[in-house]
């Protein structure tokens, strides 16, 4: 009878190793948040157009003394769209903290962003990257929508990808805790 190493074992065994892992951190990690290079570190700036009738966001509004929320978005993107509400609905349930909502469109032009908002009035503040798809690389962005929070100091804090329940008592306590630390 032929005898069988013991090394056929390693790689099935590393493989089960690494495995583990991978579900590991899938299981037991914060499914809300994400790990970014960027975070504690200073908010790069974020070079945009602002909407008709708005004043452009500078380097220094990021500085600002006011916690701000920065949200990677585009026209196409369905997931985008469907935070939108929440969003506007944040910033208004915010109003009167020192807080700002930035939503950063990627779009081409603003014949693409402004159907989504219909003209309506709105508390958060809408940009355009006038190098389109560009932008949200200075952040490390990888998908849409993604979100970022940034302290009083201009440092990010936090990072979101995909859709966020905006809304939700526990995030929002949250936000309104470092608006007003």
């Amino acid at each position: 009878m032929a005898r069988i190493s013991p090394f056929v074992l390693i790689p099935p065994l590393a493989f089960a190793a690494v495995a583990g892992l991978f579900l590991g951190g899938m299981f037991f990690g914060n499914g809300r948040e994400l790990p970014s290079t960027l975070i504690g570190q200073t908010a790069p700036a974020v070079p945009q157009e602002a909407l008709a009738g708005q004043p452009m966001l500078t380097d220094a509004d990021l500085r600002s003394g006011e916690l701000t929320l920065v949200n990677f978005w585009a026209s196409w993107c369905p997931p985008c769209l469907k935070e939108m509400p929440d969003l506007e609905g944040l910033a208004r349930d915010m109003k009167g903290r020192a807080f700002s909502l930035v939503a950063l469109s990627g779009d081409d032009s603003w014949a693409q962003v402004d159907p989504v908002f219909g003209g309506q009035p709105l508390e958060m503040k809408v940009f355009r990257d006038p190098q389109p798809n560009k932008q949200h690389l200075s952040y490390g962005t990888e998908k849409l929508p993604e979100t970022y929070v940034i302290d009083k100091q201009g440092r990010l804090r936090l990072r979101f990808i995909n859709v966020q329940p905006w809304r939700d008592e526990e995030l929002r306590s949250y936000l309104e805790w470092l608006a007003d630390e």
